[in-house]
């Protein structure tokens, strides 16, 4: 027995003759006509957009369809059928409906924007709801799908936001690019005939529209469908992209991975939303890009394990090793402090460095000065210049100190404060280090140590669990067959992104292993 797939296989080979570099979008309007869509060709006139359209009726036996070139001057009458005149005899207000849109299984509609918003308001209601009001009776509508055509895009003000939301499926049709499909368009038939061996009749898409509800979208797809969202939400902030296009999105993914023979979508569907989401043309390339770049990474949730890793790396080194310089310092308790008024007091008494200097004139022609002062270290994060406090707690005008980025701190003397024209030089100060930054703490808490140990081992396991299965998703995708839907390179693209992030993940357990030796290496006294 013939499966689902290869019958669909056979059906696209025996509808591709004449259509030269639309395999693509073949494939994504049967496809969205099978699920109950509908399409949207962009293009100039002349790219083969209406061809591709019979194309596609051609698949479906029993089926009647429905053709027709839009304009402004366009009638109801065209589209959904002539007014019955026997029936208005009667004074009933009804179509003759037999061989226009309300009867047609598939149907194409040609520059569907310039319609009259007579057609287009009728039009509305009739692929949203499936039902098309003839005088007093409310009747059903068999389509399938809808495939509509144009080579303008409607702007907001036209009020057609609705229909246009409603056509699925978004393809540009541009001309034959690659030469030899060009001179095989030239030498060929504008319309080869074309021979469909096992059409689809309406009872077996009837049963397939039924069973492909049943696919379910696994938690891969789901997680990507929201960094997708997420993405496309920073990068195109005005493409408005409704709930219902993100639902009839999903039945779409369903149906690929219904006629994939499976049972669930899988992140290689999303490809497909490259035909989905864009709203303007000029978006199909940024949106195609970002599909890519979201699909290649790992479809799992790796965030919370990798920012734990993060954070337990910055844990154990705060607690093995300093994390600044620190500095010998001394309290400072000036006379001031005790005899000043409340507002004057210095409330910082720890953390001064006590400086004893000399200041020798360059020429030796008085004799050295000898002074003492007090320098906060909080003044070490600046580069400005300032006055140091003498031992009573006052500014010592005759001194000027600016520390260097180095954490040199420089002293200029000078009588009477004119420190650029001094005569006398002082000898820079080093602030003495008790530890320096990144050396091994003396003392380390043992059960913190212990909390660390073990969270480090469960980090590792959890890091190999998720590498397994990325490894495990990677082989699936390798081993998948070639697509119906998505080109196979785009499928390399993905394997590719895919293989590197599970790189990512053997250097995150490297880096794993290391914090643990560096944890278990903590000697014994400590």
């Amino acid at each position: 027995m013939t499966s689902r797939r290869q019958r669909l296989q056979t059906l696209l080979n025996e509808l591709k003759p004449g259509l030269y570099e639309r395999d693509d979008a073949l494939a994504l309007t049967l496809l969205a006509t099978l699920s109950g869509h509908h399409t949207f060709l962009f293009g100039p006139p002349g790219t083969g957009k209406s061809l591709l359209a019979r194309r596609v009726a051609a698949a479906f036996a029993d089926s009647a369809y429905f053709e027709c070139l839009m304009n402004r001057f366009s009638t109801p009458d065209e589209v959904f059928g002539p007014v019955a005149l026997s029936a208005l005899k009667a004074d009933r207000y009804e179509r003759q409906t037999e061989g226009y849109l309300p009867r047609a299984d598939l149907a194409f509609l040609d520059e569907i924007f310039k319609a009259s918003p007579a057609i287009l308001n009728t039009l509305l209601t009739l692929i949203n709801e499936r039902q098309f009001r003839n005088g007093d009776q409310l009747l059903p509508v068999p389509l399938k799908g809808l495939i509509t055509a144009a080579n303008e895009i409607p702007e907001v003000e036209a009020g057609l936001d609705a229909l246009y939301d409603r056509l699925l499926v978004r393809l540009i049709a541009a001309p034959t690019q690659d030469w030899d499909n060009f001179s095989a368009l030239l030498q060929g038939s504008a319309n080869p005939p074309v021979q469909v061996s096992q059409p689809i009749d309406t009872a077996t898409w009837q049963q397939w529209h039924r069973e492909m509800a049943a696919v379910r979208l696994d938690q891969q797809t789901l997680l990507a469908i929201a960094r997708l969202r997420s993405a496309l939400a920073r990068q195109l902030p005005d493409l408005y992209l409704s709930d219902r296009r993100w639902q009839w999105a999903a039945g779409l993914l369903k149906a690929a991975a219904y006629f994939e023979q499976r049972h669930h979508t899988q992140p290689s569907d999303l490809l497909l939303l490259t035909h989905v989401l864009w709203h303007r043309p000029e978006q199909q390339a940024t949106v195609a890009a970002l599909v890519a770049d979201e699909l290649a990474r790992l479809p799992l949730n790796s965030e919370p394990l990798l920012n734990e890793l993060e954070w337990w790396e910055s844990r154990l080194h705060e607690q093995l090793f300093y994390q600044e310089d620190a500095y010998d310092t001394v309290e400072f308790f000036p006379q001031q402090f005790f005899f000043a008024n409340q507002g004057e007091q210095r409330q910082e008494r720890g953390g001064y460095f006590y400086v004893k200097r000399q200041a020798v004139h360059i020429h030796r022609r008085a004799e050295p000065v000898h002074f003492d002062f007090f320098v906060h270290q909080s003044q070490m994060t600046s580069r400005a210049p300032f006055h140091p406090f003498d031992p009573l707690g006052h500014q010592r005008e005759n001194v000027q100190c600016q520390f260097r980025d180095n954490g040199i701190l420089t002293i200029r003397y000078d009588e009477l404060g004119r420190f650029d024209h001094s005569a006398y030089e002082v000898e820079p100060f080093s602030p003495p280090l008790k530890q320096r930054k990144g050396e091994r703490r003396a003392h380390i808490d043992p059960d913190k140590l212990a909390e660390a140990q073990t969270a480090l081992a469960q980090l590792r396991q959890g890091l190999d669990q998720l590498k397994a299965e990325a490894e495990s998703l990677l082989g699936q995708l390798q081993q998948q067959p070639e697509p119906l839907f998505v080109r196979a390179e785009a499928l390399a693209q993905m394997a590719n992104g895919w293989a590197n992030g599970i790189e990512d993940l053997a250097l995150s357990q490297l880096r794993c292993d290391a914090l643990i030796s560096l944890a278990n290496d903590v000697p014994c006294s400590t």
